[in-house]
């Protein structure tokens, strides 16, 4: 449940109330938003 409502903004109902789908799509989305890692410099 933290990262539910700490990465995307849920409330505690809206975890308990949503479905195992539900929440795994989110958290995909949640995925894609972020910016990609930096580049390997090798070091």
């Amino acid at each position: 449940m933290g990262f539910a409502v700490a990465a995307l903004g849920w409330r505690p109902r809206e975890f308990w109330t949503a479905t195992p789908v539900e929440y795994w799509d989110a958290v995909s989305a949640w995925e894609r938003m972020q910016p990609p890692p930096p580049p390997d410099d090798g070091s």
